[in-house]
């Protein structure tokens, strides 16, 4: 058995899952340069390796999959078995409107206050709590795939974990028209980012700062609107005018 499988073998034993020859190789490679390690397989390279693991997107190994190789990204209704480490390329709270993500997104708690303010006093609305749920685009490196949250993960969110993050799937878990279910039981918060992911990311943030920002104009248009006490008649129509005959 050669380094890159004892290295294989000692990673999955403490990670629970593998890692693909073909990225393997090079990532050691650079380990022995960067750090001069002669040992492969104690847990300060293993860690090395991990970390390295962690920042990588996984799309761009050529032989990147966990999933099985029957899996049907069409199917119904499946359990799968078995662990699977999945890439996060994208989140998004569904449980929450759009624009209330939008003003969260960019920090900014007054949205609704600013839309409720009027001449007398300034009103804050906050939406009544609801559940959170994320739904997730998820990819092994071959498949992408859905996820839901279907109870609340500890360490997950849409705020903190970013692009290119990887979780820990273990069956049994359900997979159902396309999504993933996922709950504590199943699913596990690696870490990590992927900085290309990031890039993309930003870009989308850019677009939203668009929105939010063309939507507080139009918010302060009607606050202007308001203070100035304009009384809005109904069209004239021959109604109107028979009646004040």
């Amino acid at each position: 058995m050669n380094i890159i499988d004892n290295v294989r073998r000692a990673f999955r034993s403490k990670y629970s899952f593998d890692v693909q020859s073909t990225w393997l190789q090079p990532c050691l490679a650079w380990l022995r340069d960067q750090f001069q390690l002669t040992e492969l397989t104690n847990n300060y390279a293993l860690e090395k390796i991990y970390n390295q693991w962690l920042h990588t997107d996984i799309t761009l190994i050529a032989d990147a999959y966990s999933l099985p190789n029957d899996f049907d990204i069409n199917a119904k209704k499946v359990q799968l078995s078995g662990k699977y480490a999945l890439q996060i390329n994208s989140i998004l709270c569904i449980s929450e409107p759009y624009y209330t993500q939008v003003l969260n997104i960019h920090g900014d708690q007054n949205g609704n206050e600013r839309i409720d303010t009027d001449t007398t006093e300034t009103q804050q609305w906050k939406p009544p709590p609801t559940k959170r749920v994320l739904y997730l685009e998820l990819t092994d490196g071959k498949t992408i795939l859905r996820g839901l949250e279907y109870e609340t993960i500890s360490g997950l969110d849409r705020d903190t974990t970013l692009p290119g993050a990887k979780i820990l799937v273990s069956g049994p878990v359900m997979f159902r028209r396309g999504m993933l279910l996922l709950t504590p039981k199943n699913t596990q918060l690696l870490g990590g980012y992927v900085d290309s992911l990031l890039d993309k990311s930003i870009s989308l943030e850019t677009t939203l700062t668009s929105l939010s920002k063309t939507a507080s104009k139009l918010d302060e248009s009607r606050v202007r609107f308001n203070r100035l006490n304009i009384k809005v008649h109904p069209p004239m129509t021959n109604d109107n005018l028979i009646n004040r005959g």
